[in-house]
């Protein structure tokens, strides 16, 4: 038995050789080399920046980036090695786990890793006078759900309740 970790490499089937050192009896093997991916972070708000680090894609190939219902937020380009490292800023989609998947545009090969989107409010002002009027804005719910804003202490102050969320969880 013999135990070792895949190099670095391009994408593509390799040959596995075993050779008998005594009488110099030979077996081969084939081992299909696939793309992965790695996201940073898992889970996150609209407007945050993930990270994609690929590996096992293609040698210098383009690699197009899909993310939730967006089919294209990036593209980069593999090294020699078929590796590669992207960036994009999660665009406005409602709450839930959506796919990133890396796809060699050459060689087809994917590679998907999941991505949670979590909800945001931001408030405007960000501090106020009693009597001043705020704007609370969310995205991250889910589509044409029912929101509840609850203002102070417990029991709350102010409670709001409307049924305001888009196609995009805003």
């Amino acid at each position: 038995t013999a135990v070792f970790r895949i190099a670095t490499q391009p994408c593509g089937t390799r040959t596995i050789t075993s050779k008998g050192l005594k009488w110099g009896l030979v077996a081969y093997s084939k081992l299909k080399v696939i793309p992965r991916i790695h996201i940073s972070p898992i889970t996150g708000n609209v407007g945050d920046v993930v990270s994609v680090l690929g590996a096992g894609f293609a040698g210098e190939e383009a690699v197009d980036i899909s993310f939730g219902s967006n089919l294209l937020i990036t593209t980069a380009i593999t090294s020699a090695k078929g590796t590669f490292s992207a960036r994009f800023i999660v665009d406005t989609q409602p709450w839930k786990e959506k796919n990133i998947t890396a796809k060699g545009v050459i060689s087809q090969e994917e590679a998907t890793e999941k991505f949670t989107i979590i909800p945001q409010i931001l408030v405007s002002p960000a501090r106020g006078y009693v009597g001043i009027l705020l704007t609370v804005r969310g995205r991250g719910y889910g589509v044409e759900e029912s929101i509840r804003v609850e203002f102070g202490p417990e029991p709350p102050v102010g409670v709001i309740e409307f049924t305001a969320t888009d196609k995009q969880g805003t």
